[in-house]
């Protein structure tokens, strides 16, 4: 049935402010680090996957528990909804710095966004060992460099982030010892490793495994 208030309603819709395509262009010009904003992505996607078209003035309390409603629904942890409910608050925030929506229509005004403790574990010595006795077809070769580079991870104490930002660079070849020296991308801080000294060497094993072609193995 067409109106005259359903015709308004739609052209009020067409000309509202769309939130997706704001939010993409924040992520991309924001002063973010890279591996931040694919992470902010990982939102964006699952928004619109969710929701293809969203007006800024579609953004309610009422749409944010629909939004986590469904999230619970597609069985993401309580840590991942409230990590991408932490996201969409950012750009929600953003809007509102921008003037493209009033602080008394924020959708996150008086909400908590819930999180659940969470340990971290390590793998034992017997888990590492079966991962290192782990026998890979030759026509998978992709899924050997896969689990090589996460044993490297292992046996280093590198965290992915620094793993494949490495290059033959950062591996210097001394008198006695095997060094990596880089900077963690998450703190700053300098890494000095004398990899051949780490797992009896099991590292530096895996790096001559790709001295052919190091970079590869890092990327």
């Amino acid at each position: 049935n067409i109106s005259l208030r359903a015709l308004k309603e739609e052209v009020r819709n067409a000309n509202a402010p769309q939130f997706l395509p704001f939010m993409a262009s924040e992520i991309e010009k924001g002063g973010i680090r890279e591996s931040t904003r694919e992470n902010r992505y990982t939102t964006y996607y699952l928004l619109k996957e969710y929701c293809e078209e969203l007006t800024i003035g579609e953004l309610t309390p009422y749409f944010v528990s629909k939004f986590e409603s469904w999230m619970c629904t597609k069985g993401y942890h309580t840590n991942t909804i409230a990590k991408h409910l932490t996201h969409l608050r950012i750009y929600v925030n953003a809007a509102i710095l921008r003037g493209l929506m009033s602080e008394e229509d924020n959708p996150f005004h008086k909400r908590r966004i819930s999180h659940r403790p969470f340990a971290h574990t390590h793998l034992t010595p017997f888990e590492l060992e079966k991962l290192e006795r782990l026998a890979v077809l030759p026509k998978q070769q992709h899924l050997r460099h896969i689990l090589d580079a996460f044993l490297f991870c292992c046996y280093t104490g590198l965290r992915y982030s620094d793993f494949v930002r490495l290059t033959t660079a950062n591996i210097q070849r001394g008198a006695t010892h095997t060094w990596i020296n880089t900077e963690s991308q998450k703190t700053g801080a300098s890494i000095s490793l004398p990899i051949d000294l780490l797992f009896e060497g099991k590292a530096l094993a895996l790096l001559n495994r790709y001295s052919d072609n190091m970079d590869a193995f890092f990327h």
